[in-house]
């Protein structure tokens, strides 16, 4: 190992830098293809905490859909009293 550091040393700086970043390189791709190998193994054990954590996710989104559907309602139905209460207009078509 040390005649190879040794040999690294006298070569240029060009090619030391080439041969850090392949070396860089060849780690990164080797620790990628490990954690993309255990990927479906962990989302696996995974899968019923996700299902949980969108219906907790999912309530308050109903309940939120629901007052929105609410308040369009009674603002609606408000408009609607309002508009049948109102006078007709002169000269409005009648």
């Amino acid at each position: 190992m040390f005649s190879f550091i040794e040999r690294l040393q006298r070569k240029p700086r060009a090619a030391r830098i080439r041969i850090a970043f392949a070396a860089a390189f060849i780690a990164t791709a080797l620790l990628a293809l490990w954690w993309f190998a255990g990927l479906p193994s962990r989302l696996a054990l995974s899968l019923p905490a996700a299902e949980n954590d969108v219906a907790e996710i999912a309530a308050p989104l109903h309940i939120l859909g629901d007052n929105i559907a609410d308040a369009f309602r009674a603002a609606t139905e408000a408009t609607g009293q309002r508009n049948e209460s109102a006078p007709s207009e002169p000269g409005a078509g009648g």
